[in-house]
């Protein structure tokens, strides 16, 4: 006899509560992921470095934060970023 995952044990007693329940919500809030909508970095701040640098989103975004949403710094720190891993 196979033993069932966690995984597949929580999926199943979460797909045995949406058969009970009327008013089940799928997916659970918990396994959302939502720290982009609370980012404290301007959209604008993070398209123009993205525009200038090309580089991902999410690193622009990392680059604002830690640089206290100044573009010029951000765009410095990711060339930093870049010499230290093409080593």
């Amino acid at each position: 006899m196979q033993m069932a995952s966690l995984s597949s044990c929580t999926s199943l007693a979460l797909r045995q509560m949406a058969k009970q329940s009327t008013y089940y919500v799928w997916p659970p809030a918990r396994l959302l992921h939502v720290s982009a909508a609370f980012s404290s970095v301007p959209k604008s701040s993070l398209a123009k470095l993205r525009k200038k640098t090309g580089y991902s989103l999410s690193l622009c975004r990392q680059a604002l934060e830690v640089n206290e949403q100044d573009v010029s710094r951000a765009q410095e720190w990711l060339k930093v970023r870049a010499r230290k891993t093409e080593m």
